[in-house]
């Protein structure tokens, strides 16, 4: 019969020619426009499976949810394909929080930021642990930011100005964590970082807004049994004159909790550093850093100020 011939499925198919199709597929996805709800849905499928993680469509074929073991997305969106809010939930919390940072990057249509915050999320729980343990790191990381933010606090009251922010406070400008987007410290800002070259001005930028120059952000990762906080180490009081100033409680048993993680900062780019304050450092919190062979200060110090500057007649 020349029809069951026809039909007859005579050729296997290749998983990686599969696997080639389906990226050529997603990389037509990302360059549709966004216009309908149909696409939305569809793109956002995409980077769902892309990073590995559940997609589900709810009842209503509005409701999306994008979920891992520990936490999950619900993303409502509009008949014409816009978003109407995004909620976040992790696992061991009671309610969803609405998250204002997911929203914008989904209104703009910015996919490239949406999949950087479910790459931030998902790296929360990078443990080789149960639910549980997992659950008490994601914890024990919201108790750290919660202590550093409120170390900055305090001396921000005496430091009003951006630029004082920056370099006179101990820590520097602290921006909280995001939606996916980990705590931010911004510890120096040189003024080439505030020139707008298009313009041929200096940027106007304050706390909220700085977004350059260079930082650390906080991070926790999967290490070797560590003991790390677990309920707060620090408090603000105020003295008889009026000066707020931070008091530390001891590191004990009682507000602590061990576990195969660590806290680390994660710079945005390499620093130069003298060798004996890496010393110093790696005896204070009795671990390793990651550095490169020792070379000369004064070479690393002038490789990067001598790039060619663009500049804008």
């Amino acid at each position: 019969n020349i029809k069951l011939a026809l039909l007859e499925k005579r050729i296997n198919v290749d998983p990686n020619e599969k696997c080639l199709v389906q990226k050529s597929l997603d990389l037509l996805q990302q360059n549709i426009k966004v216009t309908t709800l149909q696409t939305m849905i569809e793109r956002l499928d995409s980077v769902s499976r892309h990073l590995g993680l559940k997609f589900t469509v709810g009842p209503s074929g509005k409701d999306i949810f994008v979920s891992s073991d520990m936490f999950y997305l619900e993303i409502i969106l509009e008949d014409n394909g816009g978003v109407k809010d995004v909620k976040i939930h992790h696992d061991g919390k009671s309610e969803p929080q609405s998250c204002a940072d997911l929203i914008k990057s989904l209104a703009k249509c910015d996919f490239a930021d949406f999949t950087s915050q479910l790459e931030g999320l998902a790296s929360i729980y990078q443990l080789n642990a149960d639910k549980m343990v997992k659950c008490r790191a994601f914890n024990a990381l919201q108790t750290l930011e919660d202590d550093l933010e409120t170390f900055a606090q305090v001396h921000y009251t005496y430091h009003k100005d951006l630029i004082s922010m920056v370099h006179k406070t101990p820590l520097g400008v602290v921006k909280p964590r995001r939606g996916g987007h980990p705590m931010k410290i911004i510890f120096f800002v040189s003024p080439y970082d505030l020139l707008d070259v298009e313009n041929n001005t200096m940027m106007n930028l304050d706390k909220e807004t700085l977004d350059v120059g260079c930082y650390a952000t906080v991070c926790i990762e999967a290490a070797t049994t560590t003991n790390v906080q677990s309920t707060s180490l620090l408090s603000a009081t105020r003295s008889s004159t009026g000066i707020n100033s931070p008091i530390f409680v001891p590191f004990t048993v009682q507000n602590s909790i061990t576990l195969p993680a660590v806290f680390v900062l994660r710079l945005n780019e390499p620093m130069p550093i003298c060798l004996q304050l890496a010393e110093n450092i790696k005896s204070v919190i009795e671990m390793d850093l990651e550095m490169s062979p020792p070379r000369s200060l004064l070479g690393m110090i002038i490789e990067p100020s001598s790039q060619p500057l663009s500049v804008v007649s």
